[in-house]
C-alpha cells in the first residue's frame, strides 16, 4: 500500500505494556484520521482489558495474524528488541507502513535490512525517538540551526535514571532479547539527540560498564550473571570537526529526581541547554537556557506559544498526554507521514545511523580505541 492510500489510516499495535498505552495508543487515538483497529499480546486476557478501555475492535495473540489483517494498513510495534527484526521485515514484505521503537534492530545488519526493504516497498517508515518531541528541545535545535551558538565546538548528552538500580532480571538486561543493555535501550536516544543536533557521528571511543555483576530474577529470587551493560560513556566525534561526550545509565542514584535528560551545547558564539526532569519537575520540558557573547550567565529562552500552549505542568501524566496528541510528537508524525502531508522523521534511516554508533561504541569496548562509524 502505498502513502495516501487511504482517508482514514488504519493501525494495528503490537504490544500491551503501559508504555504502548501512555505513549503510542494515547498519540496514536488523538489524530483525527488514525484508527486504531487491532491490539496483539501474548497474554489474551490483558489484550482485551486493553481494548476494550481504548475501543479497539480487534484482538490477536499472533503478530501475523495482525500484520495480515485486511484491516490493518500500519503496523506499530512496541515489543522486545529482537522482535523488532522479524516483525517489521514481515509488515513490509505485506507493504504496511511501520512505526517501530528503538533501537530499530539487533544490530547494524538488521537495521539495514529493515531501512532498505521499506524503502524499496515506498511506505512510511519510522523509529519512535520521542525526545524529538520536547518543547525546550524542539527550539534548541531550531536555535542550532540559526546560528545562535555559531560554529559548534562540543555537546554533552546524558540520560541519567535509576529506573534498573534495583538490579531485577528483566527482558531488557537479556542478551538474547534486547542485544545490548543500556546502550541500546537510554544510549540510542542519547544518540539520536546528538545526531539531531550536532550532525553525522564518525568516530566513536566507547565504554560499557557493567556495575551489578549479578540480577536476581523476579519469580524465584536466585541470582544469574548479568550479561548486559549499566552504564555507558562514548566520546564522538562528528563530520563537523565538533566533539561531544555521551552518558546513559540505569543506576544513577534516585536523588536527582528519578530520570534526568540534559543536553548542552557550546560553540564559538554562544551556548545552550535543555536539563528536563521528567517526573520531578514537568516545567522543565519547557525550559531552554541560553548565553551569547561575553554574558558569563545563561538565562531562560523563551520559547513560541505554539510549543506550550495547552499544556499543563502542574501534572505529568497530564503533560504526557497533551504532548502525545501535539502534531510534532512522533506516533503524529508518523500517521502525518503516511498520509503524505509530512517527512518521514525520524526514520528507519535514522534508527540505521543511531545504531551504526551503537554497534561501533561496543566495538570500541571491545577492542579499544576509537572505531570510525560505519
Amino acid at each position: 500500500m502505498s502513502r495516501m492510500g487511504r482517508a482514514e489510516l488504519r493501525i494495528g499495535v503490537i504490544g500491551t505494556s503501559g508504555f504502548t498505552q501512555q505513549y503510542h495508543l494515547e498519540g496514536l487515538r488523538s489524530h483525527p484520521s488514525a484508527r486504531v483497529t487491532a491490539i496483539c499480546g501474548r497474554n489474551r486476557p490483558r489484550a482485551e482489558d486493553v481494548a476494550r478501555r481504548y475501543g479497539i475492535p480487534l484482538v490477536f495473540t499472533d503478530y501475523r495474524e495482525l500484520i495480515e489483517s485486511p484491516d490493518v494498513d500500519a503496523v506499530d510495534i512496541v515489543t522486545p528488541n529482537y522482535l523488532h527484526y522479524p516483525m517489521a521485515m514481515m509488515a513490509l514484505e505485506a507493504r504496511k507502513h511501520v512505526f517501530c521503537e528503538k533501537p530499530l534492530g539487533m544490530n547494524a545488519g538488521e537495521a539495514r535490512e529493515m531501512y532498505q526493504r521499506a524503502e524499496s516497498a515506498g511506505v512510511a517508515h519510522m523509529v519512535n525517538f520521542t525526545f524529538r518531541g520536547v518543547p525546550a528541545g524542539m527550539r534548541m535545535k531550531d536555535l542550532i540551526d540559526e546560528g545562535y551558538i555559531g560554529r559548534l565546538y562540543h555537546i554533552y548528552v546524558s540520560f541519567m535514571s535509576p529506573n534498573r538500580r534495583g538490579g531485577v532480571m528483566e527482558w531488557r538486561r537479556d542478551a538474547k532479547q534486547a542485544g545490548t543493555g543500556v546502550l541500546g535501550d537510554m544510549g540510542s536516544h542519547v544518540i539520536d539527540q546528538a545526531r539531531w543536533y550536532a550532525g553525522e557521528i564518525t568516530r566513536v571511543s566507547g565504554h560499557l560498564h557493567t556495575a551489578q555483576p549479578e540480577l536476581t530474577l523476579p519469580e524465584i529470587g536466585e541470582a544469574v550473571p548479568n550479561e548486559t551493560d549499566d552504564s555507558c560513556v562514548m566520546l564522538v566525534e562528528f563530520g563537523s570537526g565538533a566533539h561531544g561526550i555521551l552518558h546513559a545509565s540505569w543506576i544513577a542514584h534516585p536523588g536527582l529526581g528519578g530520570g534526568v535528560i540534559r543536553v548542552e551545547a557550546h560553540g564559538s558564539e554562544g551556548m545552550l541547554q535543555v536539563d528536563y526532569r521528567r517526573a520531578v519537575d514537568p516545567a522543565s520540558w519547557a525550559r531552554l537556557r541560553g548565553a551569547r557573547g561575553e554574558r558569563e550567565m545563561s538565562e531562560v529562552l523563551p520559547l513560541p506559544a505554539v510549543l506550550t500552549e495547552g499544556l499543563d505542568f502542574s501534572d505529568e501524566p497530564a503533560l504526557v498526554r497533551t504532548l502525545c496528541a501535539r502534531p510534532w510528537f512522533t506516533s503524529q508524525r508518523f500517521a502525518e507521514a503516511v498520509l503524505g502531508n509530512r517527512e518521514m522523521s525520524p526514520s528507519f534511516y535514522d534508527g540505521l545511523k543511531a545504531q551504526e554508533v551503537i554497534d561501533a561504541a561496543v566495538a570500541s569496548h571491545r577492542g579499544g580505541g576509537w572505531v570510525n562509524v560505519a
